[in-house]
């Protein structure tokens, strides 16, 4: 069973606006890595370390939708499904090892 902890709709909030303020700050460094390389003039995505930044990208976009739209503590879909719970979870923790 689910069980919620003390503070747990103010973490939840606080987990969500921390998690897309670090996936708009990866966006807009994302953003000026493609303009530099459109300004000198080389090719995007040549290396695994760039096809890797944008995997996680979008991944994580995925998860945060996925986390909003479902999960989200006052007007989630379907909160307290735990096979979503599950996995939000474990994409977003294969996303970090990534």
């Amino acid at each position: 069973a689910l069980t919620k902890k003390r503070m747990g709709y103010t973490n939840t909030k606080l987990h969500g606006i921390i998690a897309w303020l670090g996936m708009f700050l990866s966006g807009g460094g994302f953003y000026v890595i493609y303009q530099n390389k459109e300004k000198m003039g080389k090719d995007h995505f040549t290396t695994l370390h760039s096809w890797a930044g944008l995997a996680v990208l979008v991944g994580c976009s995925m998860a945060g939708l996925a986390g909003g739209v479902f999960l989200h503590p006052d007007f989630g879909v379907d909160k307290q499904n735990g096979i979503i719970r599950k996995a939000h979870k474990l994409m977003s923790r294969g996303l970090l090892m990534v």
